[in-house]
């Protein structure tokens, strides 16, 4: 069973990917996004004006993160309502795998195809700094930055937008995704005094493990603030961020795959 578990989950990411790649809303909403994540990160002083080639790749994931993860979501939130449409769900019921592990390989094959745009041109950029600085530490930090940034950022989101695609029409999980994606990275708390994860170790994108692996200010990570979900930025209070950014995307998803069996 193990086995035709593990060969339904390659094949079914394999499709996926093949699938994704075809969409065009993924290549519509990526292409720009990516795009201006790379001007910004030629342009903004914040970028370009620090020496520390560390921190320079540090400060461009924070961007790519932040415009990117939304590509990604808004591209692949109705991959499953496509599924259900095309008739494929009814097809992929007749083999022996369960539906979460269906599930999985249809998530992961369709994120490894949207991650592409992104991370080509992240990584080209990190490559760009390590040579104008002639220090290889930007190609291990830029290593270090995907994993621990873009990824986790991209897999929430992403589980997020899939889980609203079951739910309701596509346009509006798009919607709603952009303003969750807004209310817990964007809203400043020390600008508007509301209710947000924005500068808290909840907050997926990236600025804990930014501030203790790659140099960037451990102010970004807290906005100046104290308070219980705003620890003071160490290696275990980033580890904290990344594995609470994935076990509530593995909540997200298991939540969207009860859903879905509770339609048949």
């Amino acid at each position: 069973m193990t086995t035709v578990m593990s060969r339904t989950l390659v094949a079914t990411a394999r499709y996926e990917a093949l699938m994704a790649a075809r969409g065009r809303m993924l290549w519509w909403a990526l292409t720009p996004l990516t795009l201006l994540a790379v001007l910004l990160a030629l342009t903004s002083e914040q970028v370009v004006g620090n020496a520390d080639p560390v921190r320079r790749v540090a400060e461009t994931a924070i961007v790519f993160s932040l415009l990117c993860t939304v590509g990604v979501a808004v591209g692949l939130t109705d991959r499953l309502r496509i599924h259900r449409r095309s008739g494929l769900t009814d097809l992929l019921d007749a083999t022996a795998a369960r539906g979460s592990v269906r599930l999985v390989g249809s998530f992961l094959g369709s994120l490894a195809v949207a991650l592409a745009v992104p991370l080509i041109g992240f990584c080209t950029l990190v490559v760009t700094i390590a040579i104008e600085t002639g220090s290889a530490s930007a190609l291990v930090a830029g290593l270090v930055a995907a994993a621990v940034i873009i990824l986790p950022a991209s897999v929430v989101l992403a589980s997020f937008a899939t889980l609203l695609g079951v739910l309701m029409p596509a346009a509006f999980a798009r919607a709603i995704t952009v303003v969750a994606w807004i209310w817990a990275t964007v809203l400043n708390p020390t600008i508007l005094p509301v209710p947000t994860v924005t500068g808290t170790v909840l907050s997926p994108l990236g600025r804990y493990p930014a501030a203790a692996w790659l140099h960037a200010p451990q102010t970004g990570a807290t906005y100046g603030l104290d308070g219980v979900l705003r620890p003071v930025v160490s290696g275990g209070t980033a580890t904290l961020q990344v594995l609470v950014v994935l076990a509530v995307a593995a909540l997200l998803l298991s939540i969207t795959n009860i859903r879905l069996a509770a339609r048949h």
